[in-house]
Formats: structure tokens, sequence, C-alpha cells
């Protein structure tokens, strides 16, 4: 069980007491004939980047398995749909393949859910021709270091380009849905990488992100330095090979960190590993940390340490760093004196917070995911940047309206329903209701544009082999007229 040290308590401590073991046990199943999709890209409101169409499917097409991330529900970037494939442009391929998954190039998401189906691999060696992957972005540079660790020939591992069937097609089930459960076959693949890293020397280790190209946590040196005092061993995981980077997890006994891709480090962590996680904002519960502590049965501390004068989203944001209360009530746990801050230090770094902010959101893409916050939402995050316990928003009838109306949509978006916009004559509700008409319309054209792009790409492809072939045919011709002459 996690030790807090947080500002919403109550919150925390529903996410962390819930199991998130799912007990049925994983399963591998067979499909003769069966085939793989490469990933399709589809916008769908209400997602930051996208969600994905393809995956495997059995030999009429059904789908069996893509990349679930929740169990109940699509969230951005997953895969659980595929489409229809005309039977002439699948290409076959002899032997027994397992689908390994859909890869996302993001290197954290990759190695704490990318490796979900591997946990059969790893128990079959030698069962199998070619491990495939359906692939969203390129193909990152460090993943064979992956495979290799896992010991997986990086030569038996394929990316399909094209709809691809094989004679037997193997789908383990997922063991990892970062956001909703976990199986415990998945330590298979854990313990497998574990064998095969380097001893590594320190007991102790801060993971900072100091050294990240893009420099989200302002303030992060404070932390850093610290825990360097404490006698932790400071390190910039990206400047490392990815084995130095593991080695370092798999071999402390203490693991420091902000909230994030370095906090998931703990799958490589032994069993009762002490982590303690900083908290880049205080009203993201970050459910996967969750997940893999109980998966990998380390003992967890989460401090609030942010100071976030405006609203924020944890995958988009900037954030500001600062010994909080809670980083206090941290320190005085152990036995240390709280730290205070001069009222000219705080104004300091709110400015550098500001500047920072108004940066990165008038990035159109970092803005949209706080487009939806209201006046409410600014007052309560300054309420608690200011050490405050956040305002009622019941109490103020805050974005109630709002709130009613984005329901509403919510519901308009599931069910294809515009009527139920429609119930709210006002003229907030009017405009609310043509801008979703807007959005319908503009994610139809945008359909219909990627169906005229597949379709030119298609003729432009055919018209390319049919000039190829024309060309190979004159030049056979030439040859053979030339000969004709010599003699």
């Amino acid at each position: 069980m996690e030790t807090l040290f947080v500002q919403r308590e109550k919150k925390w401590r529903e996410v962390c007491e819930k199991d998130y073991r799912i007990l049925e046990p994983a399963k591998a199943v067979q499909y003769p004939h069966g085939m793989v999709l490469p990933v399709r890209k589809e916008k769908k409101p209400g997602m930051i980047d996208y969600v994905s169409l393809g995956g495997a499917c059995d030999e009429n097409g059904n789908f069996v398995g893509g990349w679930t991330r929740k169990q109940d529900r699509e969230m951005n970037k997953s895969c659980i749909r595929a489409y229809a494939v005309p039977e002439n442009e699948i290409h076959a391929v002899t032997g027994t393949a397992v689908f390994g998954g859909v890869v996302d190039g993001h290197f954290g998401h990759f190695f704490s859910e990318g490796l979900s189906r591997l946990w059969w691999v790893v128990q079959h060696p030698g069962e199998y021709d070619r491990i495939v992957f359906a692939i969203t972005t390129e193909i990152p540079s460090w993943i064979n270091d992956m495979y290799e660790l896992m010991g997986i020939p990086p030569e038996k591992v394929e990316y399909v380009s094209t709809p691809t069937r094989y004679d037997m097609l193997i789908v383990p089930d997922e063991t990892m849905y970062l956001w909703s459960g976990y199986r415990t076959e998945l330590n298979y693949v854990y313990d497998a990488i574990a064998q095969r890293l380097p001893a590594s020397p320190y007991e102790k280790v801060y993971f900072t992100r100091t050294q990240f190209e893009k420099q989200d946590c302002l303030n992060e040196i404070y932390f850093k330095n610290y825990f360097r005092e404490q006698g932790y061993h400071v390190a910039a995981p990206e400047k490392l090979p990815v084995k130095e980077q593991f080695a370092l997890a798999a071999g402390a006994k203490e693991i420091a960190c902000c909230c994030g891709t370095l906090s998931h480090f703990a799958l490589f962590a032994k069993p009762d590993t002490k982590l303690i996680v900083l908290n880049r904002t205080t009203d993201h519960f970050l459910v996967p940390q969750i997940v893999i502590n109980q998966l990998r049965k380390v003992e967890a501390t989460l401090i609030d340490v942010s100071r976030n004068y405006m609203p924020v989203r944890h995958n988009r944001g900037c954030f500001l760093l600062e010994p909080t209360p809670f980083w206090n009530q941290y320190l005085q746990s152990i036995g240390q004196q709280p730290v205070q801050l001069s009222e000219e230090e705080k104004a300091s770094n709110a400015w550098i917070f500001l500047k920072a902010w108004h940066q990165n959101f008038l990035k159109k893409n970092c803005f949209s995911t706080i487009s939806d916050f209201d006046m409410g939402d600014l007052l309560d995050y300054m309420d608690r940047a200011m050490d405050g316990s956040g305002i009622d928003r019941k109490a103020y009838q805050v974005g109630e309206r709002r709130s009613a109306l984005r329901k509403k949509w919510k519901q308009a978006e599931e069910k294809n329903e515009l009527q139920l916009l429609a119930i709210d004559d006002s003229e907030e509700g009017k405009k609310l209701l043509d801008a979703y008409k807007l959005r319908l319309e503009n994610q139809r054209l945008r359909h219909e544009l990627e169906l005229m792009r597949s379709s030119l790409k298609q003729k432009l492809k055919s018209k390319m082999v049919h000039v190829y072939c024309a060309h190979k045919h004159r030049a056979k011709k030439n040859a053979k007229d030339c000969s004709t002459d010599r003699k």
C-alpha cells in the first residue's frame, strides 16, 4: 500500500486501495490463416491524438487482438477495431507467427504496455517462426535492445506494412491494461529482462528529467540536489544505453523520480524496492503507476510537489515543482526540518512558470488539452497552488451549466444523436450544438479526404507498376533487336 503525502488524499486512497490484478489466467489462441493488419489512424472527438484501427484478425477478418489500454472503453491511441480488406490485397506468408501487439514509439509506453503479449514468447522460445507487430510510428532506434534483453532474436521480429496472412497466427492475451489492470504472467517478461542486465553499484538512484529535450518540470533542480545530498546517484536515463537504464532500476534498493516514464522504471525493480514518486500535478491520479506498483510489489511513497498556478495536463503541460506543505510533511516523517521559501523566491518561480505556461499553450495541440477548463478551474488551481484546499465548485456554482452541456455532448457523440444537444435552447446551448454539427462535418470531410488519398495512392502505385513493366518490356525488345542486327 502506498504512503501518501498528497492534497486529495481521499481520491488517492480510492485509487491505491483497488486491487488491479486480473484473476483470469492469460491464454494464447491459435488462428489458422489468421492475419495482421497495419495500423490506420483515425481522428476521434475527445481523443488527444487518434484511435487506431488494425491489429490481429481471424481468417474471416474478424478482429481478435490489438491494443486495449482500458478494458471498459476506447482510449487515446488504443486499437480495438479492425477494417475490411479485399482478399487480393492480402499478402500470404508461410509458417507460424506470434502477434506481438501494437507498437507505439514512445519509450515509456513501449516498455510499460508494448511488451504485454510477449509473456508467451518468453515462455515458448523456438515455437514460432516470427513475431509480428503492427506499429503506429517509425521503428525506434532502441527497440532491438529491448528484444535482445528478452532473449528474442531481432531478426525474428517483423512489422507489417501490408495486410498479411500466416499459416498459423498465435495471439497471446494482453497482460497489461495500463489504465485498468494486469495479469501476473507479465512478470515473466520483466524477470527475463532482469536476468540479462549488468550489475549496478548504486543502491539509491534518483532519475532526473533535467536533461530532457523539453524542460517541462521547472525547478526540479531543487529535488535533484536534495536527493544527491541524501546519497542518491543522479542519472539522466535518456543519456544512457537501454541496458544501463534498466540496470540502475534493477539494482537499486531505493528509487526517487518525478511521476511519468521515469517512475515506470519500477517495472524493472526488485520486490520491496522503495519508490519515491514526485507528483507533477495535484489533480491527475496516475492509475498506471499504481498498477505497476502492484505488479512488481514495490513500496511506493507519493508526494505532491507541484505548485501549478494555471490549469495543466499531465501529458502536455509544464509543471512548477517546489517544496510544498506535503513535501514538508514527508521531511518531518523522516526526521528532517521543513523547508520554507521566501515570498521573493515564490514570486520568481511563479513568473518563470507563467512564462513557460504561456509559451507551451500557445501551441494548438497543447491548448486543445486545456480548452475545456473554465474560470472555476482557474480559481481552483490558483487556490491550491497558494496552499489552499481548492474551491467548492457547488458553492461557487461555477461551470455547472457548461458541465451539463458537455455531458449532453458526450452522450450525443456516443449515440450519434444530435437531438440530445437540442434539449437546451439557450444561446450557449445553440452555440454548442452548432459547434458539434461543425465538428461532425469536419470529421466526415477528413474521412472522405483520407479515402481519396488512399485511392490515389493505389492508382499511382498501379500506374507505376504498369510503367515499369512497359519500360522493362521495351528494354528487352531493344536488346533483342540489337542482337539481331549484330548477327
